[in-house]
């Protein structure tokens, strides 16, 4: 396992303890016996139980939600933020996409717009062709270049701020893309080797339930009708938990990489 501590702008990472039940040559002959204790009892048996599960079997099983609840808290203390601030980071990038393609829509329009205005494009709406007329005709013994400089600027204005709002937006949706990259690889460093935690300990479970179930079969009255192996137990459920959970960040993570890819291909405004 592994736990993360942050010292500025590094990560620095440290061993824990991992979880670990006794698989060794005293352990196999203690479940051994009790296999064998709990057989001449006719314990487990297929009355009422049809998956043959005994108290002994039900005590191996829990340990693996009991050890590695411990481990996912640790876990949690350190990812826990991490991924708070990455959804909260997810929602200001998807807003800010949007704000970024409207705002590029706005720009794309207003420079069509403003060829049309300078010129004398017939194809405009009627409204907007009558007050450029009118606006032509009170203006007739102005200047004409005075007149074009002042709608220029008048233009311009209003597209210059909104061309210097789309860089700023654009380059703080590179930044946050960036960040939520970065958290997300230091979730899955932390996350992933608990994977690895919950499958050697359910292998270690398993080989001493396996070694439990040996006594069973030596000493139960109906050996001869009982399954050769002993039975399972479903005990992912703190694993599937967390599995769900990064399951879900990496689906958002998926579709923000889609939206930078959109932004970035978005044609030049300048």
């Amino acid at each position: 396992m592994i736990n993360e501590e942050k010292n500025g702008n590094e990560i620095h990472f440290v061993k824990t303890k991992r979880p670990r039940v006794f698989t060794n040559a005293l352990s196999k002959l203690v479940l051994m016996y009790m296999g064998k204790r709990d057989g001449k009892k006719g314990i487990p048996s297929d009355r009422n139980n049809a998956e043959w599960m005994s108290p002994t079997l039900r005590k191996e099983y829990a340990k693996i939600d009991e050890k590695m609840a411990k481990v996912w808290y640790d876990v949690d203390e350190k990812c826990g933020e991490l991924y708070a601030k990455t959804e909260s980071l997810i929602s200001d990038f998807e807003q800010n996409a949007l704000e970024i393609k409207r705002i590029h829509t706005y720009i794309l329009r207003e420079g069509i717009l403003y060829k049309d205005v300078i010129g004398n494009n017939h194809t405009l709406p009627k409204e907007l062709h009558d007050m450029i007329n009118a606006k032509r005709n009170s203006e007739g013994k102005c200047d004409a270049l005075g007149l074009r400089l002042r709608r220029y600027n008048e233009y311009n204005k209003l597209i210059h701020n909104a061309k210097e709002h789309f860089f700023r937006k654009r380059i703080k949706l590179k930044s946050d893309f960036q960040e939520i990259k970065r958290n997300y690889q230091v979730i899955i460093t932390l996350e992933s080797e608990l994977d690895i935690f919950f499958w050697e300990l359910c292998s270690n479970i398993e080989r001493r339930t396996s070694w439990y179930w040996q006594g069973v079969l030596l000493k139960h009255p109906q050996k001869n009708i009982m399954p050769q192996t002993p039975p399972k137990a479903n005990n992912n459920y703190i694993n599937n938990i967390h599995k769900e959970r990064r399951e879900g960040l990496k689906n958002k993570i998926a579709s923000i990489e889609t939206c930078h890819k959109e932004i970035l291909e978005l044609e030049y405004v300048e």
